[in-house]
């Protein structure tokens, strides 16, 4: 039996696969990126909204801090005691439009003025 070119077959329907897990692990890795900017973003609009909670126009301030810095839908809400922010991104590529709400980027920090805390929710 003759196998010439039965490897180069196989490499051929392989190249396929390899590329599609590459641009995986690079979409993955992308993600995860973009989810750790958006949480020190948030973090630092808190940070900065606890320094400055007595100020009038605090909500203003907040929303032109995210609106700078982040992209997606945004909502702050200050109450007597704290600071509450919601972001809701969803990051264009291949596997975020295959997998929907799996690579969306969705957190809410809440900031406590009492105690100075940020907490994730």
């Amino acid at each position: 039996m003759n196998n010439k070119g039965q490897s180069l077959v196989v490499f051929v329907f392989l190249i396929p696969v390899i590329f599609l897990i590459i641009g995986f692990i690079f979409e993955l890795g992308d993600y995860t990126y973009q989810k750790n900017k958006y949480e020190n973003e948030i973090k630092y609009t808190l940070q900065y909204g606890l320094k400055h909670f007595e100020d009038e126009n605090l909500n203003e301030k907040l929303t032109k801090l995210l609106d700078k810095n982040l992209e997606g839908n945004k909502e702050i809400n200050i109450s007597d005691s704290e600071i509450k922010v919601h972001v809701l991104y969803k990051p264009k590529g291949i596997y975020s439009n295959l997998f929907k709400n799996k690579f969306e980027i969705n957190l809410t920090y809440v900031a406590n003025k009492e105690t100075n805390k940020i907490i994730k929710e």
